[in-house]
């Protein structure tokens, strides 16, 4: 993984956008973050990891803490990381969760935290999860391993150097997934402790269900006095207590069945005397009551009479109460009636009223339509004035802009002007040119082919003949001409002249094409001066266009005044030629509507004076003044009626109930003598006294089979109890032996030998792994002196061991704690660690990719030797394409790396940063 570009926004000390560009760093080496202390160093890590994973590189900050304090209100808070990975290249952004202020309104809300992932071929992932997810199996490693890999934050060097084999434990258990040795352990000490547990409980339940035996006198002895040493003895013992008692809770069981059938037996009789007694009774009392029911039965039979006789005028009453209710729709009607009545007046008087309103509208329409009319006619050829007005409008205008276009033309001509001046210019110049470069290309050639006679000589012989004169002797040769050019010059002057005389040319044609353009454009000008100025000199052209042009702007606002003017009145026109047509309906609506009003009144009067005879009639046929009277007296016709008519039903429920009453009694005499037909002769006292004394010898039983059956129902539990428990102490003891001796080895705590846990033996071979690669450079920044090493012996045989750490010192070879080392000795070797560490998580990701390393550590305590090997080492762990960035605040740094990122604090508030290369 390489970040390309980082971006930070309201993050950390960073108020506003800040953007760190890492490709200025390139791909490899060493670059260092430095700054003022608290601009936000640290923070560039914590916001590449934040990108990622939604955490801070370190494990002191939450992200809740990440919103710049700084930053306005509305700026959003968020980080934004392209990075590669491989050849492909990604995109996250995340923001967390923060307070801000509302859009809209007063108060604050929440920022809920947001991710977004966007690949290479355009699929964009937004869910937190889902972007955690995607970034774990894109980097394969998750935050933990990442920051223990790529970002060795503060203070994590020496928590891994100086830590207690416990504290490596928690450390190697995160970066190398060994939790599951230490589940194994814990799940096998708890199964251990558990068997353990449960096989003491069921001892002690074995121990309480002895507790709980009950013992017959005759069996006490029997578990008393021997000592039972096992739960088959239990067993055995309780077995045949059982059995005798079961034997004597039959024997019980018989003789309490043989008593209590003959208390049934005497228990029937004494029943039997009882009932008779009774029915003797009931007959005497049935006798006295029917002669007194005989005397009220005549008595009530007069009184049936009396009441029957009454019913005629109960009907007679009733009659009248109908009459008067028949009538009562009457009163109802009147009372309606009236109600009409009083409508229609108010009717009547309404129509007065509404046609007085109308007849007032009626007149105010009429005139406000004959005002509309009358200014109607004032506003008359509108229209034509408004045409004339368009007209001039237009014909400004055009003045206007052959106005202006005459301003743009003087500006172009004077820009020709200049181009035809500086083509001239540039036409002589290259006239010079090739003027001198033919006199330059003639100059060479004559040289040239005076050389020829000097070339020709060189191959002159004696007594061989010249190739030209024929001649054998050579008296005089021709000398070379030291300035005289090759052939191959001499066709490049030739060139350089031909080029010369063809731009030559070229300008020619150039300056001619402008100075025509010019000449017309000129002619053309001229005539259009004439046309807009006349005859005036060329210095009066500007002030007179800029005269005219004041004019027309004049003119152009008077006419927009007029028409502004003429368009309100053609506004005011179309106004009333639409108002009109309306006010004629509504006027129309109005007559219409007064006529329908008075028509109303008219026959609303004559309603109401034919309803008002009506109701007088109907009240001269009633025979009451109203109709609560009329209820009145209907109510108490009905009452009286119902009075005699409860008395008669009265009268006959009685003389029907005593009927019955004198035959219920004549039905019980008649039973009791029969049943006192079949009377014996018993001597109820002699029974009972035999009843009781049955009774007291059953009751004498009774505890006894009570005890049998308690002890049987306990015992028979216990037994079935005492038997199970023995069959499972059985095999959970077998269980038990074998756990507790597999949970002692896996958590290093057999007697005698050296405590390391199956998690620790497990860790030991990473670290061993890790120590290897940590020694390749801790020998290096150390000059060879130091070498790290896995303690071998254990302090005690009290306190787990296996992952303590030593230093070997070649110097002297001595082997000591690595508490020993001075301050810049262990900073190295806490490097060296950390280092290694990073290469042995890396290996065991499964070829990860991370082309990018991240140190958050002070290199202060190093003397000037231990920085230049810190460097060489971390400059050797850079090759092959790693880039190894450094926070720190050594001035030699500084001057050592080039590459930086300087992070400057604003006194203002908020920082920035700066790559500088």
């Amino acid at each position: 993984m390489r970040p390309v570009k980082l971006v930070m926004s309201a993050f950390g000390p960073y108020a506003g956008r800040v953007e760190i560009d890492f490709e200025k760093l390139g791909t490899r080496g060493i670059y260092l973050i430095t700054g003022d202390t608290g601009a936000g160093k640290t923070t560039v890590f914590d916001a590449i990891t934040f990108a990622l994973y939604g955490e801070a590189s370190g494990e002191n900050r939450d992200v809740k803490m990440l919103r710049s304090k700084y930053a306005r209100p509305e700026t959003l808070t968020e980080v934004q990381l392209t990075f590669l990975y491989g050849e492909k290249e990604f995109f996250v952004k995340r923001n967390p969760e923060y307070d801000r202020p509302k859009a809209r309104g007063e108060g604050m809300t929440t920022e809920k935290a947001n991710a977004e992932l966007h690949y290479e071929d355009g699929r964009i992932i937004s869910k937190q999860k889902e972007v955690n997810k995607a970034i774990v199996n894109i980097m394969g490693l998750d935050r933990h391993q990442f920051t223990q890999i790529a970002m060795i934050a503060q203070g994590d060097f020496l928590k891994l150097l100086l830590a207690s084999t416990e504290e490596r434990k928690k450390i190697f258990r995160r970066l190398f997934n060994t939790d599951l040795y230490q589940k194994l352990q814990e799940r096998l000490k708890e199964e251990a402790g558990a068997l353990r547990t449960k096989r003491e409980a069921i001892n002690a339940s074995i121990k309480q269900y002895i507790d709980g035996i009950l013992y017959s006198q005759e069996a006490e002895a029997v578990l008393s006095d021997e000592n039972i040493v096992s739960s088959e003895d239990v067993i055995r013992k309780l077995q045949k207590m059982t059995d005798d008692d079961e034997r004597r809770q039959i024997l019980y069981i018989t003789q309490v069945n043989e008593l209590s059938d003959k208390i049934n037996d005497i228990s029937e009789k004494l029943t039997r005397a009882q009932e008779w007694e009774k029915a003797e009774q009931q007959r005497q009392e049935a006798d006295v009551l029917l002669n007194s029911q005989i005397i009220r039965f005549s008595v009530l039979k007069e009184e049936l009479k009396k009441a029957e006789a009454q019913l005629n005028e109960a009907r007679r009453l009733g009659e009248k109460s109908a009459l008067i209710t028949a009538e009562l729709s009457g009163y109802d009607d009147i009372d309606i009636k009236r109600q009409e009545l009083m409508d229609l007046k108010k009717l009547e008087e309404s129509d007065k009223n509404t046609f007085r309103q109308k007849s007032e509208d009626l007149t105010d329409i009429k005139e406000e339509i004959k005002a509309l009319e009358e200014e109607l006619k004032t506003l008359s050829g509108l229209e034509k004035e408004m045409t004339v007005i368009q007209l001039q409008k237009s014909v400004l205008s055009r003045e206007y802009k052959e106005i202006e276009d005459f301003q743009n033309s003087i500006e172009e001509l004077k820009l020709l002007h200049e181009k035809l001046k500086k083509a001239q210019a540039y036409y002589l110049k290259k006239s010079q040119t090739a003027e001198e470069a033919k006199s330059w290309y003639e100059e060479k050639n004559k040289a040239y082919l005076d050389q020829q006679a000097g070339i020709l000589s060189q191959i002159l012989k004696k007594g061989e003949a010249c190739p030209v004169c024929g001649a054998v002797n050579h008296p005089n040769p021709a000398k070379l001409s030291p300035g005289a050019p090759t052939e191959e010059e001499l066709e490049n002057y030739k060139e350089l002249s031909q080029k010369a005389s063809d731009d030559a040319g070229q300008a020619s044609k150039t300056a001619g094409r402008l100075k025509g353009m010019w000449q017309e454009k000129h002619e053309t000008f001229l005539k259009t001066v004439h046309k807009l100025l006349g005859d005036i000199s060329e210095n009066l052209w500007n002030e007179a266009i800029s005269d005219k042009k004041a004019e027309n702007e004049k003119a152009a606002a008077n006419l927009l005044k007029k028409e502004d003017i003429v368009s309100e009145k053609i506004e005011r026109k179309q106004e009333i030629e639409g108002l009109l047509p309306i006010k004629r309906q509504t006027m129309k609506s109005l007559e219409e509507e007064v006529r329908q009003t008075e028509a109303a009144s008219v026959k609303h009067k004559a309603e109401a004076e034919a309803l008002k005879k009506y109701v007088e009639d109907l009240r001269n046929n009633l025979q009451y003044e109203s109709r609560a009277e009329a209820e009145k007296a209907a109510s108490e016709f009905e009452a009286e009626k119902k009075n005699i008519e409860d008395r008669e039903k009265q009268a006959r429920k009685s003389y029907a109930e005593c009927d019955k009453n004198i035959a219920a009694l004549k039905a019980k005499i008649e039973e009791s003598c029969k049943f006192l037909e079949n009377k014996e002769i018993l001597d109820v006292d002699r029974e009972k006294k035999k009843k009781q004394q049955l009774y007291d010898l059953r009751e004498s039983l009774e505890p006894k089979v009570t005890a049998v059956n308690i002890r049987l129902d306990n015992n028979r539990r216990a037994l079935e109890n005492i038997s199970e428990k023995a069959a499972e102490l059985t095999d959970i003891d077998k269980r038990w032996g074998w756990i507790k001796a597999l949970s002692d080895t896996a958590n290093g705590n057999i007697t005698g030998k050296e405590k390391i846990m199956l998690e620790t033996y497990v860790q030991m071979a990473y670290f061993d792994r890790i120590i290897a690669r940590a020694n390749i450079r801790f020998m290096v920044m150390s000059g060879g002196q130091y070498e790290l090493k896995r303690s071998r012996l254990a302090g005690n045989n009290r306190s787990q061991s296996g992952l303590d750490l030593d230093v070997v010192d070649h110097y002297n070879g001595t082997e000591r704690s690595v508490r020993t080392l001075s301050g810049g000795e262990s900073f190295k070797a806490s490097l060296s660690l950390a280092l290694g560490l990073s290469d042995e998580i890396q290996a065991s990701a499964g070829g990860i990719r991370l082309d990018t390393m991240f140190i958050d550590e002070g290199f202060g305590s190093l003397d000037e030797e231990s920085l230049q090997q810190a460097i060489r080492s971390l400059s050797d762990l850079a090759n092959g394409n790693r880039l190894v960035g450094i926070i720190s605040h050594v001035p030699e740094l500084k001057e050592k790396i080039d590459k930086q990122i300087i992070i400057r604090k604003s006194k203002s508030g908020g920082s920035s940063a700066e790559v500088s290369v």
